[in-house]
């Protein structure tokens, strides 16, 4: 019987380097600039019990890598209680009004009007802080509650919608060309996230039937099946 062949370590990776076989990571691009004279609200979300739909709102933004190196943004809305995201935009810069027009939407989903039971909780950055953002917010009587200091986990489920997001059906599939076809890749795949992906936490409920009080089960197999 011949002999095992092995490799240590650094002779491995650089066997795999000279074939290709090694992904470069990605690198980390910062969307949070918390540096502004804006107000900064306190955190209310981290004492609540959520217990029902427009209870708690997290927003949060994040990259979207193109070809080339260029770079697009996601910016979100989401309904902490059924994970639903009720507002997206896909924009080109970090400029409030992408984050705005975001909010508007999910403002929209819950009808609008006065909505003084909803606590919208985000991060310190420029664009929640702004006069444009809160203002809306103020118009609905949404309570604003920020992050106090730079811990990911304290804006924790935003954290991880943008996980899912990214891992499952942006990051395992070619870079996309434009924002045009991120801004359609991205529809489509929100809409596999909140109408077809079932969560557990929900008890394998999607999160829309969750949020539309729709007691509608996706069987967790078939989602895997779906191609973004």
């Amino acid at each position: 019987m011949g002999k095992r062949r092995g490799y240590a370590r650094d002779k491995f990776l650089e066997l795999m380097r000279k074939n290709h076989l090694v992904i470069p990571p990605r690198r980390s691009r910062h969307t949070t600039n918390s540096n502004h004279l804006y107000f900064k609200y306190p955190n209310f979300a981290k004492k609540m019990n959520v217990s029902h739909i427009n209870m708690l709102w997290v927003a949060d933004i994040t990259y979207i890598p193109l070809q080339g190196g260029d770079t697009c943004y996601l910016h979100l809305v989401t309904d902490y209680y059924s994970r639903a995201i009720l507002g997206f935009v896909v924009s080109p810069t970090l400029e409030a009004k992408y984050s705005v027009q975001a909010l508007e939407q999910a403002v929209e989903k819950a009808g609008g009007g006065n909505l003084c039971g909803t606590t919208h909780h985000s991060d310190r950055g420029v664009q929640y802080a702004s006069d444009v953002y809160t203002t809306l917010l103020h118009d609905h009587h949404i309570r604003i509650s920020m992050c106090e200091d730079y811990n990911p986990t304290d804006n924790g489920l935003a954290e991880r919608v943008n996980g899912i997001l990214k891992t499952e059906w942006i990051y395992p599939l070619p870079l996309l060309n434009d924002l045009q076809e991120a801004q359609e890749r991205i529809a489509h795949i929100v809409d596999l996230y909140n109408n077809v992906r079932p969560h557990m936490s929900l008890k394998n409920r999607t999160p829309m039937s969750v949020y539309r009080d729709d007691p509608s089960i996706v069987p967790a197999a078939r989602w895997y099946n779906l191609q973004a």
